[in-house]
């Protein structure tokens, strides 16, 4: 190989599925997060931020919209009512004040 892209088309052949297996695992993981009993919500949903920024490293893209959809998703009952508050009154939170309003 005597270039750089030859030799990153080369990494990538030999990489790539691993990247694939990488991003697949992540995406199953913060799609099946739940929050645990006694875990504090600000805990919780860095983790769930961080699981989610695994996965676009990977390569997938996640809109900001459907990131808040997932970790409301995944709330303990005792947020219910938040959560109802956000659908039926079409709140729209970015990351950082969903994390405030939590």
């Amino acid at each position: 190989m005597e270039t750089t892209y030859e030799i990153s088309e080369s990494l990538q052949g030999m990489f790539g599925k691993q990247s694939d297996q990488c991003r697949h695992e992540a995406t199953r993981a913060y799609m099946n997060m739940r929050m645990n009993k006694g875990v504090s919500i600000r805990e919780h949903v860095l983790n769930m931020i961080n699981t989610m920024h695994d996965v676009e490293v990977h390569g997938a893209t996640i809109d900001e919209r459907t990131q808040v959809s997932l970790i409301l998703e995944s709330l303990t009952p005792t947020f219910f009512t938040f959560t109802t508050n956000y659908v039926m009154n079409k709140v729209e939170y970015n990351m950082a004040q969903l994390l405030k309003e939590l």
